[in-house]
């Protein structure tokens, strides 16, 4: 047998591994067709204006055209949590001076509450007793969820990111056993200086781009 093929016990820890990852061998086997490119935000706020009632087009209107000027020809998931913040406080810090503006608060307010409509229409759409999964990141801005419907529907919220506490005490063990080479999946090493592009095209699934070390 060669020595590259892997052994019973080296079997039985992918196995397991894969097991606490929610993956079976057949996924592994499966060819998922290229995810189309999501749309830009200039495409995108138009179908969403017209899905929408005439009040709540009044209401966030002016917010979604203030999108699509500061990032009109941007993918709707190329935006991060800080340029989603920074397009927030430079939207309140323009607001026209009204007597009940509260200092530009509400219009910051609408601004971030647009695109999370999101959240409102996968909670009508879910059936009774059904499950919403939440993905992606949300910044600490969002602090708006249509609990009430969600209670009277009896559903279930799972969100959040990679549940660390929960994989990394047997990733850890299976690395000092030398059972997993985490540099294995390292395909790309980039400098610090170029943390934002590098960033980019993994965040664009690039193809090489599965995991990138920074190097200092």
């Amino acid at each position: 047998m060669s020595q590259s093929v892997a052994g019973r016990p080296e079997l039985e820890a992918a196995r397991l591994l894969l097991e606490r990852m929610g993956i079976s061998p057949a996924d592994l086997l499966e060819v998922r067709p290229a995810r189309p490119p999501a749309p830009t935000f200039a495409e995108y706020v138009p179908v969403v204006a017209a899905a929408v009632s005439p009040g709540t087009r009044r209401a966030y209107g002016t917010y979604w055209n203030r999108v699509v000027q500061a990032w009109g020809d941007r993918r709707i998931d190329e935006p991060l949590p800080s340029e989603i913040e920074q397009l927030r406080a430079q939207v309140q810090a323009n607001v026209v001076a009204r007597r009940n503006n509260r200092g530009g608060r509400s219009a910051a307010e609408h601004m971030v509450a647009a695109p999370t409509k999101a959240a409102r229409w996968a909670v009508q759409a879910v059936a009774k007793a059904g499950t919403l999964g939440v993905v992606g990141v949300y910044p600490q801005t969002v602090t708006s969820f249509p609990f009430g419907e969600a209670m009277m529907k009896n559903l279930t919220v799972k969100s959040g990111n990679c549940h660390h506490r929960r994989y990394i005490p047997e990733l850890l063990r299976l690395v000092s056993n030398d059972t997993v080479d985490p540099a294995q999946l390292l395909t790309r090493h980039e400098p610090l200086t170029d943390v934002l592009g590098a960033y980019r095209q993994f965040q664009d699934r690039d193809p090489g781009w599965l995991k990138v070390a920074l190097t200092v």
